[in-house]
């Protein structure tokens, strides 16, 4: 049985998904190192600028990536990560798995 990942790419959706529903504090709990390109975090900070009120949290790290499992919404994003054979999961597949406080490859908590 899969159990969490030790470090999952968050990308800019799940960060806004999460954000609105103010759910960064029970997913910052979760027994992951989350991380996110330098690509995403420049792309929070310009909608920061212009106004929007989607930040980075503490507890994911910024850096450059070689490959992991991921966390992302968009449908072609995550059709391209699969197919590079990276596990992916969601927002929604997060905020399930704080409950379980592990992942299966789907995004769905395991029992």
């Amino acid at each position: 049985m899969p159990s969490a990942p030790e470090e999952l790419v968050v990308n800019t959706g799940p960060l806004i998904a999460l954000g609105r529903i103010d759910a960064f504090d029970f997913i910052g709990q979760l027994p992951i190192r989350f991380t996110t390109p330098r690509q995403v975090f420049d792309e929070i900070e310009v909608g920061s600028r212009l106004g929007h009120s989607v930040i980075v949290p503490p507890w994911v790290t910024v850096h450059e990536l070689a490959g992991a499992d991921v966390c992302i919404d968009e449908w072609r994003g995550r059709r391209a990560a699969m197919a590079v054979g990276l596990r992916v999961t969601g927002s929604l597949g997060l905020t399930r798995s704080s409950q379980a406080g592990r992942l299966d490859p789907n995004g769905s908590p395991l029992d």
